[in-house]
């Protein structure tokens, strides 16, 4: 009984776990930052492939979805999410990076990947080249997960040494409140 009174306790020493706004969401986000990525990539070229209008309209919306969810996506790393309890990226090096992302993909890949959706052959887009920006954009996104993932194995180890301290100074105060 009083050691469970104590624990009860504990808990207002111990703030929330370094995870509970971070990783499931973060690797998820980044996961999902990939993978729409590649799809819209993948949208652009079966929308090059087919001559159906009806087929390229339903491409095309489909595609507008998954560039907005990829905005969406990058906005919430960058400045964090309060529905989500994503906090944003506060290290520089992956800001710069996710930065990085964000003016490609405004400069280079999202007005590329419309003008071939919106059928602009004059402008020399070609799958060929979106194809190989995805890649090294898709590498970008994984150096990001990689420093962050790092970032977060290094907050649960400082937590866990953080908890076993408060737990040590609990026990010395039980055992001499037992005693004296």
């Amino acid at each position: 009984m009083f050691a469970h009174h104590h624990c009860l306790h504990l808990r207002k020493f111990c703030p929330h776990k370094p995870h509970q706004g971070r990783s499931h969401k973060d690797k998820s986000n980044r996961r999902a930052l990939r993978f729409r990525a590649f799809e819209t990539a993948w949208l652009v070229y079966k929308i090059s492939e087919t001559q159906d209008t009806v087929t390229r309209e339903s491409y095309g919306i489909e595609l507008n979805y998954e560039i907005d969810k990829y905005e969406k996506i990058i906005n919430d790393l960058m400045k964090g999410n309060k529905e989500l309890n994503l906090k944003p990226i506060e290290y520089e090096e992956p800001l710069q990076i996710i930065r990085d992302i964000t003016e490609e993909w405004n400069r280079y890949l999202k007005p590329a990947l419309l003008q071939i959706y919106n059928n602009d052959r004059n402008t020399g887009t070609s799958i060929a080249t979106i194809d190989s920006r995805i890649h090294e954009h898709v590498y970008k996104i994984d150096r990001v997960a990689s420093y962050l993932e790092k970032d977060y194995i290094k907050e649960l180890r400082e937590y866990d040494l953080y908890r076993l301290y408060v737990i040590g100074i609990f026990f010395l105060i039980s055992i001499f409140i037992v005693f004296f």
